[in-house]
């Protein structure tokens, strides 16, 4: 299986770029054949009509087509902005979708993220799969994010905390959120009991009707 990993980040030191080299890694231990690849691989103009119609595709997005026609699955990590994707990949993704046949439709892809935040990137990758499925692609249900991402790395690449490391450090944040739904569930089953007590105990109250004073 051919698995194109890439990375939307352009930077350097980006926290997403050393997650999709570890993730390039990881699919290569288990067999996989990795075509690796960085947004600053695919220079591209933003998506303009009237560019396409004078110039046609550009060589950048034409030759990310290639590799994502050529692969078998996809794996993108992307940073989140503002809890948007970055204009890199938004951009390609615009560009892709012009093409005839669509590289994106029927091609299967996991999204990932790392982010300083304790969210991990979630808000913009939701918005990326919104676009993905909308042109067709599986997205696996489930997305890899990383939260506080700069200090999650080794000096080699590896990931500072184990999966079950990682677990049991939120383990105090899984207790507050679980009673904090308990507090919100009791407080609608009290909310209930007490709409339930009004309507049964209720009576109708029957109010003689005054009849109208006769005219004079």
């Amino acid at each position: 299986m051919k698995i194109f990993v890439y990375s939307a980040s352009l930077r350097e030191q980006s926290v997403n770029l050393k997650l999709s080299k570890l993730i390039a890694k990881v699919a290569e231990a288990n067999g996989a054949e990795v075509d690796f690849a960085r947004m600053n691989d695919f220079d591209m103009p933003m998506y303009n009509f009237d560019d396409q119609g004078s110039s046609g595709i550009p060589a950048g997005a034409q030759a990310l087509a290639d590799r994502i026609t050529a692969a078998d699955g996809m794996i993108l990590t992307s940073p989140e902005y503002n809890w948007l994707p970055p204009a890199t990949i938004k951009n390609a993704v615009d560009w892709l979708s012009r093409m005839q046949p669509m590289p994106l439709d029927r091609k299967s892809i996991l999204l990932s993220s790392a982010t300083p935040s304790l969210v991990g990137g979630v808000r913009g990758l939701m918005s990326l799969r919104t676009a993905y499925e909308a042109l067709g692609t599986w997205v696996y249900p489930k997305m890899f994010t990383l939260a506080q991402a700069p200090g999650a790395f080794n000096d080699d690449g590896t990931l500072t905390y184990s999966f079950i490391e990682s677990v049991q450090a939120m383990h105090p944040f899984y207790i507050i959120r679980f009673l904090g739904g308990l507090l919100f569930l009791v407080g609608t089953l009290v909310m209930v009991y007490n709409l339930f007590k009004t309507v049964v105990g209720s009576k109708p109250v029957i109010a003689p009707i005054p009849l109208p004073a006769a005219a004079n």
